[in-house]
């Protein structure tokens, strides 16, 4: 028997084009050939060192604001780097 993996979805989806490709990403992950991974979605706020830490896999979804990164999304970064 395989072990368990963890997927983490780190999603920022304030508008509904970020939405849609949000929902899209969370069905890809209960395609029937995909088994053996618990798969995790959080906001950008909600996300801990922990849930990183227990990752095996990590995916980022957000909007591009000024040629950057969303501001919850930098927060995210900046809470969990150097822990």
């Amino acid at each position: 028997m395989r072990e368990m993996k963890n997927l983490l979805l780190v999603l920022h989806t304030p508008s509904d084009n970020t939405q849609r490709l949000a929902e899209v990403a969370k069905s890809a992950t209960q395609l029937a050939d995909i088994d053996n991974v618990t798969v995790i979605v959080k906001t950008p706020l909600q996300t801990q060192v922990g849930d990183v830490l227990k990752a095996d896999a990590i995916i980022i979804g957000t909007t591009e604001n000024f040629g950057y990164m969303a501001g919850l999304t930098k927060d995210f970064f900046e809470r969990i780097y150097y822990p």
